[in-house]
């Protein structure tokens, strides 16, 4: 048998990605044809941990691009929560 559908599901589905579609216009700049959807530059977060000022994330720069995963990855202590 194959699976019902979940008719109130996959109307919510539709009605999501109308409204996406919606603000896809020329909101979102491009890089080489394809729209920036996140985009950081020099991000810097510090903080005080005693007497010592600790930069947990130093000059960050990243873009992600619409259609694409990303995952934060590096050593533990090294800013990925913070960021």
């Amino acid at each position: 048998m194959y699976p019902r559908k979940n008719k109130a599901a996959e109307a919510a589905r539709r009605r999501r990605e109308e409204e996406i579609a919606r603000f896809e216009g020329d909101l979102a700049p491009t890089v080489d044809g394809r729209k920036v959807v996140l985009e950081v530059v020099d991000l810097i977060r510090q903080y005080r941990q005693y007497d010592e000022v600790v930069t947990a994330v130093d000059r960050a720069q990243f873009r992600v691009f619409t259609g694409e995963f990303v995952a934060i990855v590096g050593a533990s202590g090294s800013g990925k929560s913070t960021l």
